[in-house]
C-alpha cells in the first residue's frame, strides 16, 4: 500500500523540481480542465471562484492579489475579510467578477460552474480551471497556480509530501478496518463519500477500507439499513466533534459495533472535501482517529 501511495510523494517532489523554473511571460499551459491558456503578463489581480483556489493562493503567499472570492472562502480568515465576494461556488455574480477587472479567475473543473466559465471568457477574461478532481492531481493543481502566477510552489509542496510521507508511516495497513464517512445523516439524510473522492483516497490511504464501494455512486445516500448491515468498524462525522456526538447519542444508530465501541470521530468538514493545502491536515484526521480505534482493540 505504501509503496502505491509513494507515487503521490514522487509526483509532488517532481512538480517541485519544476516550480524552480522562473516564468516568462507571455506564459502558455494547460489547465486542470485541458484548455491551452496563455497569460500575456504577470497577473496583478485575480479572483478565486472556489475556496480550495483561496487556500491554494494565500498558502502559495499571493494573497495580496486576490480581490474577489467565492462565498465559501472561509480560510484563511482575511480572504473574505480583504476581498470582494462574487456569488456562491455554484452561483457566481458575472457583474460582480468583471468590476474587479482580474487578470486572471481561477475556477473549479465540474460542471457547476460551467456557465460561469463560458461567460467570463466571453467577455474577455482569463479563465483558468485550476481545481484538482482527485487527489492524486493536488500537486499538479498547486504548480499549475504557481507557475501562472511566477510562484516557487516548491516550499509548499515539500511540506505537504513531507507532512503526507509521516503519516504514511504512521498510518497501519491497508485494510485494517471498515469505515464509513457521514457527510450528514438523521434528519438531513444518510449521505457519505464512495471512489473518486479525496475522501474514499484518505480513508484507503489511512488503512480503512470504505464500505462505500459503488465506482458508478462517489457521493452515495446509502439506507440507514445497508449502513447497519455493513455494520463498520469506524465512522468519520463531517463536521467535526459535535457532530460526532450526534451521530453517538442518535437512537438509530445505537446498534453499530462502531457507536457501541465508541469508535465515531468528528473531522474537519472544509478540510476534507477542498482538494488544496490542508488536505494533508485532513488525511492526519483520518490516520489518527483509525490508529485510536485500532488501539483500542488490542
Amino acid at each position: 500500500m505504501k509503496k502505491t501511495l509513494a507515487l503521490f510523494l514522487a509526483l509532488a517532489l517532481m512538480l517541485c523540481g519544476a516550480a524552480m523554473a522562473e516564468t516568462v511571460y507571455p506564459y502558455t499551459v494547460t489547465d486542470m480542465g485541458g484548455n491551452e491558456i496563455t497569460i500575456e503578463e504577470q497577473p496583478t489581480v485575480v479572483v478565486s471562484l472556489t475556496p480550495s483556489n483561496t487556500e491554494v493562493l494565500y498558502a502559495l503567499g499571493a494573497g495580496a492579489l486576490v480581490k474577489g472570492v467565492d462565498s465559501y472562502s472561509n480560510y484563511p480568515a482575511e480572504a473574505a475579510e480583504n476581498a470582494t465576494i462574487v456569488g456562491s461556488y455554484a452561483d457566481t455574480d458575472i457583474e460582480a467578477v468583471l468590476a474587479l477587472e482580474p487578470d486572471v479567475v481561477f475556477a473549479g473543473a465540474g460542471t457547476l460552474q460551467e456557465e460561469a466559465r463560458a461567460q467570463l471568457a466571453d467577455a474577455g477574461v482569463v479563465v483558468v480551471e485550476s481545481e484538482a478532481m482527485d487527489y492524486a492531481s493536488i500537486p499538479a493543481s498547486i504548480q499549475l497556480v504557481a507557475g501562472i502566477l511566477n510562484i516557487d510552489a516548491q516550499p509548499l509542496l515539500t511540506e505537504m509530501s513531507d507532512k503526507e510521507a509521516a503519516l504514511l508511516e504512521s498510518a497501519p495497513e491497508a485494510g485494517s478496518c471498515t469505515v464509513y464517512f457521514a457527510l450528514s445523516f438523521g434528519e438531513y439524510g444518510e449521505w457519505s463519500a464512495g471512489p473518486g473522492t479525496f475522501i474514499d483516497t484518505m480513508i484507503t490511504m489511512a488503512g480503512g477500507t470504505n464500505i462505500m464501494n459503488d465506482p458508478e455512486n462517489p457521493w452515495p445516500n446509502p439506507s440507514l439499513e445497508s449502513i447497519l448491515e455493513a455494520d463498520p468498524d469506524v465512522i468519520l462525522v463531517s463536521g467535526g466533534d459535535e457532530m460526532a456526538q450526534l451521530l453517538l447519542e442518535g437512537d438509530a444508530y445505537q446498534d453499530l459495533t462502531a457507536v457501541q465501541n465508541g469508535h465515531v470521530y468528528g473531522v474537519d468538514a472544509d478540510m476534507s472535501n477542498r482538494p488544496g493545502p490542508r488536505i494533508v491536515d485532513s488525511l492526519g484526521e483520518f490516520v489518527a482517529a483509525i490508529n485510536d480505534a485500532l488501539a483500542a482493540e488490542e
